[in-house]
């Protein structure tokens, strides 16, 4: 009985391979006359489950996704969280100047004269300036819970559900709470004109009684209309017995 000759470990899993489809005795030869000398990388076998094929509803699909996730994407909104951190609608401390926001006031007259041009008596104007926007307008705390709060006058340039934030001719800025206070708005009814010609003294008194009688007054209680003034905008004031401060 001829002795058998051991297989190289290297051989080993080539040994194995051949002789699944060969006979045993001719798997010697064929490995040192026809493989020896030629490289012949193995891989194992995968064990995952092979992966069904796709059909073409499945194929449209997955060419879909893919073109959906590489595609680019429209920026999103900030959410209010973050415009809470980024403080975005923060006015800074430097820019909080009257003479800044001057500008701003006299669009919110000109805003505020179509509003009372509407006509429909007093109460009708003072509940489209109720329900107006208050971004620009100039008002004074006429009462307050607070009578430190009495007397400031300024523009305003935010307005939230509660609070308004009011830059005043000093300079600073001021956060004023509606609850508990009222806050009085004035509106020139036209516009004055001069036409650049110089007033004597008894002129410019007629002219200021003028702007007086062209003026228009409005109280408005601030816990009447702690809204938003996006939500405000819609609402209609009606007379309501005045609160006691």
């Amino acid at each position: 009985m001829a002795a058998t000759t051991p297989i190289p470990a290297a051989l080993k899993p080539l040994h194995d391979l051949i002789s699944a489809h060969y006979p045993a005795a001719s798997v010697p030869s064929i490995i040192s006359n026809k493989l020896s000398k030629q490289p012949f990388p193995l891989l194992p076998t995968s064990t995952s489950a092979v992966t069904p094929l796709l059909n073409a509803r499945d194929k449209r699909r997955a060419a879909a996704a893919t073109k959906k996730t590489t595609k680019h994407k429209r920026p999103q909104p900030l959410t209010a969280r973050e415009r809470r951190a980024l403080q975005v609608h923060k006015i800074p401390a430097i820019d909080a100047t009257y003479d800044k926001f001057r500008v701003l006031h006299e669009l919110w007259l000109s805003y505020a004269r179509e509003l009372v041009s509407l006509g429909g008596g007093a109460s009708a104007m003072a509940g489209r300036v109720a329900a107006g926007d208050l971004h620009g307008a100039e008002v004074e705390v006429v009462r307050c819970r607070c009578v430190d709060r009495v007397g400031i006058r300024g523009i305003v340039v935010k307005e939230t559900k509660c609070v308004l934030e009011i830059v005043r001719r000093e300079g600073g800025l001021r956060h004023i709470p509606k609850e508990g206070t009222v806050f009085r708005v004035e509106v020139l009814l036209d516009e004055p004109s001069n036409d650049g010609k110089a007033v004597g003294e008894g002129e410019a008194e007629a002219e200021t009684v003028k702007a007086e009688e062209r003026k228009m007054v409005f109280d408005i209680h601030g816990s009447m209309f702690m809204f938003r003034a996006a939500e405000r905008a819609g609402k209609k004031f009606k007379s309501k017995p005045m609160f006691d401060l």
